[in-house]
């Protein structure tokens, strides 16, 4: 969604900010609360997520303060009550506080199935995710890359918790990538954990603080590899490793981005390469007849599949808008159904039973342009 993309934005510069030792402290200060804020109106869940995750970073880097006889900037505490009460304040005022109910039902659920559903797929949506069969072979095989990759960021994080890696991060840093790797643990273990975000969205998330450990995993991985086999680890090594990963995220990018299955014709994904994928994508018929819906709507209830709807949102807002049933018959009176090219051409709506033969043998039709349709109720 363009809204997250937006919030990771703001995120990514707020994390660049934390780490960033090297900022005057009162441009970090004005920056800090301009980013804060930015985010928070941008996307709830990852102010929410952020909001956790500074939290518990602080709670480490405290008891790491403390065994090594290191003092805590009371700053960041007085930036973290600062966060937190703008993010709260912000969704308790716009949503009547349904965001954070939300949170506190999520919390109850998880601590009340958790002994119960620990590893169940029907209720951990990361475990269904991996265990779900791919529609074809190349699906399978990016599939596969996605799990080495998965696999190398394990083994990068596993080897700094155990410190087995001679590369200098910033504590904070670290803090932030202990975090990050839980919450992709409990993706693929706590029930209701990741449904509530879904499984894939906060994988990518968790990847803008955890991707670096992909390649610190690879070169782990190979160091051990050749000290198995009792030779020296070289430059020329790193070398190689570095080469053979640049290749590997080169592939990684091709399928990732829905080339390959462009290319192949194999359930293509990208809408940018195929804008007849069913998805946010119109064209000029369907923009000319939203407009001629607009221009002569009265207040009817207006209803399209899920997709569509979207158009009609942006002409007519949303409060007389409809997500297409799953019955006509729960559809008002003089209410209008409104038709584009995908539906014309698939004899079918998103997620819904109704199909164009059944619409048209029930209503009237009063506008066609070859690309879209509208029928009357």
């Amino acid at each position: 969604m363009a809204r997250q993309q937006i919030a990771e934005f703001f995120f990514m510069m707020i994390f660049l900010l934390i780490i960033d030792e090297t900022i005057n402290r009162s441009v970090k200060s004005f920056l800090s609360i301009l980013f804060y804020f930015s985010l928070i109106i941008s996307h709830y869940g990852l102010s929410y997520i952020f909001m956790f995750s500074i939290i518990f970073v602080e709670i480490i880097l405290y008891f790491y303060n403390s065994k090594n006889k290191e003092t805590s900037s009371k700053i960041t505490y007085s930036f973290i009550l600062l966060y937190t009460v703008l993010c709260l304040s912000w969704y308790m005022y716009t949503s009547d506080s349904s965001t954070f109910n939300s949170i506190i039902r999520l919390g109850n659920n998880i601590i009340s199935n958790i002994s119960e559903d620990f590893f169940n797929p029907v209720h951990v949506q990361g475990l269904e995710v991996l265990m779900m069969e791919a529609v074809s072979p190349i699906h399978q095989i990016h599939k596969y890359l996605q799990l080495i990759v998965q696999l190398f960021i394990s083994i990068g994080v596993i080897s700094l918790l155990l410190k087995r890696t001679n590369m200098n991060f910033n504590k904070r840093y670290i803090a932030f990538t202990y975090i990050n790797f839980l919450y992709l643990l409990c993706c693929f273990a706590v029930p209701f954990f990741a449904s509530s975000l879904n499984t894939t969205r906060l994988y990518q998330i968790t990847l803008l603080i955890l991707s670096p450990f992909f390649i610190v995993g690879g070169i782990v991985t190979f160091k051990s590899i050749i000290w198995i086999l009792k030779k020296p680890w070289s430059y020329k090594n790193y070398m190689i490793v570095i080469k053979l990963f640049s290749v590997f995220l080169l592939i990684f990018l091709l399928f990732n981005s829905g080339f390959i299955y462009e290319i192949t014709k194999d359930d293509p994904t990208s809408i940018s390469l195929n804008n007849s994928i069913n998805s946010f994508f119109f064209n000029n018929q369907e923009y000319i007849c939203a407009n001629w819906v607009h221009d002569r709507n009265t207040n009817s209830e207006l209803h399209a599949d899920v997709y569509r709807r979207l158009l009609l949102i942006s002409f007519e807002g949303a409060e007389n808008t409809f997500d297409l049933s799953n019955d006509i018959q729960n559809i008002s009176k003089n209410s209008l159904i409104y038709v584009g090219s995908y539906n014309i051409n698939n004899n079918i709506f998103s997620y819904s039973e109704i199909n164009i033969s059944k619409i048209s043998s029930k209503t009237n039709k009063i506008y066609s342009n070859a690309g879209a349709q509208v029928y009357h109720c």
